[in-house]
Order: structure tokens, then sequence, then C-alpha cells
């Protein structure tokens, strides 16, 4: 009798054929239900691009095992927390036996095109639903922290640029000093925080934190639409060597400030030929005395020599000097030959229309050396060439 009636329940549908661990895992309560049992944020306020950091901790309330799946962090417009939000970030549970729980940090990137304004920050557990559940309406929360509850107050962003930077003089020695002028602006349309103008010798014309750092100075914070503008004393490391480098500036240089253009920080100086070019020759020696004599046709000081432009100069032995930084496109270089005898002391001033210029060498060695002198003047002016003190001949 009684296998009769287990018969008739089977074929009915109101009792299952066989009562093993599989057919009872599709009832509702023996499944996997998984719970956000706490959530929190930090900060409750943060400007678009800026991270924020989310605490998460993931309950198994069922009592079956549950496969891997995701939990999605979400911002939403309000304290309802649903897939149609925006995605903010997620991670991945690999699986959670009944009754066990996963916790998680997660650092989250807040949009940069996200428009300012109060969001609510909520998460999802298996918000892409793989796993089947006894309970699929208890999978959401909404974070516990700030006033009101889950909310994050989400503010514009700052855009800092460098409108203007220059430096003075065109020419320096190595271990001597110059003066950068510089204004940064904020484009923006949030307030930044503090930041860091640093200021950097580059050997081309291309400015980045890989070059060498001079100096830097402060900005406390910048409102929307306002700027700074501040003068800055530079020393030139007395290890650098004698060249053409490029001086250049970059806003935010230790990337302190969430911006909406990460992009546009950097600027070239505008003073000088070529722009934002640093004539930088050795430290001038102390002692030894003047050579008077010794030369082949020596000019005299004070004696004008006109030197006609010469297209071709040695490397290894050319020593570069400064040009005026006013110098107009179209302008011509020219090249002297100077000698200097064994053991001279050259001292030499030249000028060349506007543009003066001076060069000191000092040789060591047993063989005379040849030094080529570049300078360069605007096209029409006289090339004469006016040597203060010192021996030279000429080519």
């Amino acid at each position: 009798m009684r296998t009769r009636i287990a018969r008739v329940l089977t074929s009915a549908g109101l009792l299952c054929a066989s009562c093993d661990a599989d057919s009872d895992s599709r009832l509702p309560s023996q499944r996997a239900d998984l719970q956000v049992s706490a959530l929190s944020h930090a900060p409750c306020s943060a400007s678009a691009g800026q991270q924020i950091s989310v605490n998460d901790r993931v309950h198994n309330d069922g009592r079956r095992p549950a496969a891997a799946f995701r939990l999605g962090i979400y911002l939403s417009l309000d304290s309802l927390i649903d897939a149609q939000d925006t995605l903010l970030g997620q991670r991945t549970v690999t699986g959670l036996p009944a009754g066990a729980s996963s916790s998680a940090t997660t650092p989250l990137t807040i949009p940069a095109s996200l428009a300012p304004g109060t969001y609510y920050l909520g998460a999802i557990a298996d918000d892409l639903e793989q796993v089947a559940e006894g309970d699929e309406g208890n999978n959401r929360r909404r974070s516990s922290s700030c006033s009101p509850a889950g909310s994050l107050q989400v503010d514009a962003s700052a855009d800092l640029l460098l409108s203007s930077v220059t430096h003075d003089p065109c020419s320096v020695e190595s271990g001597g000093q110059i003066t950068v002028d510089d204004t940064v602006q904020n484009l923006g349309e949030g307030a930044s925080g503090g930041f860091r103008v640093g200021y950097y010798l580059s050997t081309d014309s291309s400015i980045d934190t890989g070059d060498v750092l001079l100096g830097d100075r402060s900005v406390v914070s910048l409102a929307q639409g306002s700027s700074s503008a501040g003068t800055t004393p530079l020393t030139i490391p007395a290890s650098t060597a004698a060249g053409t480098y490029y001086v250049g500036a970059i806003a935010d240089d230790l990337d302190e400030v969430e911006e909406s253009d990460e992009g546009n920080n950097a600027a070239l100086s505008s003073s000088c030929f070529p722009r934002g070019a640093l004539e930088v020759t050795g430290a001038p020696l102390r002692g030894g005395g003047l050579a008077q004599g010794g030369l082949a046709a020596p000019a005299a000081p004070g004696r004008t020599a006109t030197v006609a432009p010469e297209r071709r100069s040695r490397a290894s032995s050319l020593h570069r000097a400064p040009a005026d930084c006013a110098l107009a496109a179209g302008s011509i270089l020219i090249h002297v030959h100077v000698v200097v005898q064994d053991g001279a002391l050259l001292f030499a001033q030249v000028r060349a229309g506007a543009v003066q210029l001076w060069m000191r060498v000092e040789v060591v060695r047993a063989q005379p050396i040849h030094v080529f002198l570049s300078v360069a003047v605007t096209a029409g002016r006289t090339t004469a060439l006016e040597w203060k003190v010192g021996s030279v001949r000429r080519r």
C-alpha cells in the first residue's frame, strides 16, 4: 500500500522520484543565497577623475555553495541601486561556500566625464545573475558611509595650464643662475588643491619629468578661472656640460591634482632663439693671465676684423657662444676660427651688430688647438667682430 501511494504522489508531481542532494537543490530553500552584508566608501566628496576606496563584504546565507560570481559596484542618481545605474567597478569572487563570507577593498576611479552633483554608491552581489539563488531580491546594498547614507558628492575637475613661461638670460655658465617667470591658470570647472610647478632643463624642446629638475614653486590652491604667477631663481648644476638646452615648466608635476585634461600641463619657455633655448658655457677659469703674443697676425684689443661666413665647423672643438635672445627668423651663422697656442688663456668679447658674447679657454695640451666660435646675427647687419682682449688669428 505504501509503495502504491508513493507512485501515485510521484506521478502527480507531489513527491520527488529520488530524494538525493541534487533534487533537493532545485528547491529555493536549498540554494545559495548571496547578500552584501557590509558596504562603505571614502571619501564622501571627490572630483571627477579622482580615485575612491570601497570596502565590501559578501555573505552566502544559503544552504548550498555558490559558484564564481561578480560583485558590481554602482553609482546612482538616487538611493535605489540597480544594474541600470552607472557601473563604477567590480570584483570577482571565485566561489563561496554555504555560510562563508568574502571581504575586499577595491580602488575605483570616478569617470572624468561624470557631471558634478550628488550620487549614491551601492553594490550588487552576482549582478550578472550567474548563480541560482533561493532569494534573488536581497543581493543589493547601499553604502552606509557619509550623510545621507551612501552619498558621494562629485565635484567639477580643475584643468591646470601654463599660459606663460619665460626665462632670462639666454646664456649662462655651468653653476650660474637664471630666472624663470611663469603663469599657471585653472581652466577647469572646479577648484584645485595644492600643487607644485616644476622647472626643468631638457636636451630637447619636449619637456617632461624625465628631464633635469632645476627647482619648483608651490601653489596652495587655484579657484576656477583664476591664475597664479611667480618668479623663481634657479641654479644650473655645475656639472652641466656646455651646449644647448631648453627650459620649460610643468604644472602639477607630482600629479597631486585630478584634472579633466592631464595632457596640457607642460610648457616650453617662449624666450630666446630658438624658442626656449639656454646656452650653457663652461665656467670661467681663475688665474693664469692673458697671453698677448705668440700667434701669427693677432688682432689687437679693440681692433675690428671682418670675417666672412663659414659653413663648416669641427664638432670635436666647436664651442658655441650664446646668441641674442631677440634674433629674428632668417638669421645667419658666422664661424670664427681661433687658434690658441700651448698654455695660453684666451678671453674674447665679440660684438656683431647688437649681439655680444664672450668665451674663455685655457689650453693645457702641448699642441695648439682650434676653437670655432659661432655667432648668430640678423641678416643685413654688420658682421664685424671686435676682440676686446686676447690673442687670435683669423682663418
